[in-house]
This record gives structure tokens, sequence and C-alpha cells, in this order.
């Protein structure tokens, strides 16, 4: 994939992205991922509100800001919903499974996302794209944990 092609996929996928985080992501979540996104980057607050409500355009560093406030949003909710399903599951055989399959998870979506990006390592783009990246399959997975909290069957973990 040419880099021009490239550069293009993350914008339309970050855009896409931006109206998802600021349409349902609640206004603390928000809040959380713009404080921490400007602790990581050592940037203020207010930059990080630029950057990511104009929406990823503009300099290299205006678009990493975003990519990284995006995969932020993302992990913040993940990290939520790990707390609410290991709450859910304490002291139950089913605990250290999910423990265990959450380690594994992480090392899973580190080496995925490290694969995908390398074709564009040591060029501009390799952050965002690999940020893109761990945004994607970190939200796949809290799709996953939200199942396991809602779950209230017989058949759900934690439910013996």
């Amino acid at each position: 994939m040419s880099k021009i092609k490239l550069f293009l996929k993350i914008c339309i996928l970050s855009l896409a992205g931006l109206g998802a985080t600021f349409g349902f992501a609640s206004d603390k979540l928000n809040h959380r991922a713009v404080v921490e996104t400007a602790k990581k980057m050592s940037i203020s607050v207010e930059r990080v509100r630029e950057d990511a409500i104009d929406g990823c355009s503009g300099s290299q560093f205006s678009m990493n800001v975003c990519a990284t406030y995006h995969y932020v949003v993302e992990d913040l909710n993940l990290n939520d919903l790990y707390s609410q399903a290991i709450a859910k599951v304490r002291s139950t055989p089913a605990e250290p499974l999910l423990r265990k399959s959450q380690k594994a998870w992480l090392i899973y979506r580190d080496a995925s996302c490290e694969y995908e990006s390398q074709g564009v390592e040591g060029g501009s783009m390799h952050g965002a794209y690999a940020l893109e990246c761990m945004k994607n399959l970190t939200s796949e997975r809290a799709q996953h944990l939200e199942k396991y909290v809602k779950c209230t069957s017989a058949g759900c973990p934690g439910n013996n």
C-alpha cells in the first residue's frame, strides 16, 4: 500500500472514529481520555481537545495526538469493563480464567498491531497506524467484555 493511500485510510478511519467517540462516549470518559492523552504526550489538555475536535487534520503531530486520544478512549472503556467483569466473577472459578484470558489478549493485541504496522515502521505514519490498530482491537475486546458483564443466564462466566 502506498504511503498516500495509507495516510488517507488512517484519516478516514480516524474521522469515523471521531464521530463514534464523541457520539457514544460519555462526557466523563471523554474528559478522562483528554487528560490521559495530555499526560502521555506531555502536552496541554487544550491541545488535545483542539486536535481531537478538529478531526485529526493538519500536521502529523496533530494527527498523532488525535490517534492517541482515540486509542485512549477505547483503552479506558476497556479497563472500566474489565473491572466490572472481574467484579462480577470475583471469587468464582471464572476469575482466574478471565485474568488469564485478558493477559493473553493484551499480548495478542500488541503483537498483532506490531505486525500490522511494520510496513510503515520508521515513517511518520507508523505511530498513528499502530494506534489505529490498537484502537480497533481494543474496541472489539471491549464489546466482548461488555457481553460478559451484561450476561445473566446460567451459562455465563461466573454464573454457575
